[in-house]
């Protein structure tokens, strides 16, 4: 066998090797807040969303939080970067 045979060769089975290991895990269902199962994929993404939506808030001078309107876009000015 040449060498670049043995290269290809071994390239080919490591990475069926790699496939193997790879673990890959699926959502089937998610418990929504009313405690029923969501059924669809949407209804999955759509509770994901709820959910991070309450996590990623905006706390007041009262300690209360403000959901951001835009969550994707929240503005940064080079003066809160520079308090980082």
């Amino acid at each position: 066998m040449a060498r670049s045979d043995e290269d290809a060769y071994r390239k080919r089975f490591y990475g069926h090797m790699r496939k193997l290991q790879t673990v890959k895990d699926v959502v089937t269902a998610l418990k929504k807040e009313d405690g029923e199962l969501t059924v669809t994929d949407r209804e999955a993404v759509d509770e994901l969303a709820n959910f991070f939506q309450k996590i990623f808030t905006k706390e007041d001078s009262n300690g209360f939080h403000q959901v951001e309107e835009d969550a994707g876009m929240i503005p940064v000015s080079t003066s809160d970067l520079k308090q980082l």
